[in-house]
């Protein structure tokens, strides 16, 4: 799991969305080191593919897995899911929900996705 993103500036703590980093909070006095999880604003709460971007998603990722491109399961997810919704591509690269590299992690990714 992903830990919150906390940056300081003049000795005051901002606690960041995890997805868009735009700050959700401002805290007079946070501990550098706090675990803290994932934490997200509305609009990359609201992440969830519809039905049209599911079929669109599963079509591609077939086509790009099954095109002899000789991707990985992962990175035709992830390829597809740039093609068929940007945003969400954005906010799920390089997080624990990410599969390009690693294809354990398809099982977060499709989570994510549905939520």
């Amino acid at each position: 799991m992903n830990k919150a993103t906390l940056k300081f500036n003049n000795g005051n703590g901002a606690l960041l969305c995890s997805g868009c980093r735009v700050i959700l909070k401002e805290m007079l006095a946070v501990d550098e080191n706090s675990e803290l999880e994932e934490q997200y604003c509305d609009e990359c709460i609201n992440t969830n593919l519809s039905e049209q971007e599911w079929i669109e998603l599963i079509t591609e990722k077939c086509a790009q897995y099954n095109g002899g491109k000789h991707q990985r399961v992962g990175q035709a997810y992830m390829n597809a899911l740039f093609k068929v919704n940007k945003r969400l591509y954005e906010i799920i690269s390089g997080t624990n929900n990410d599969c390009f590299y690693d294809d354990d992690k398809i099982i977060n990714f499709i989570r994510f996705c549905n939520k």
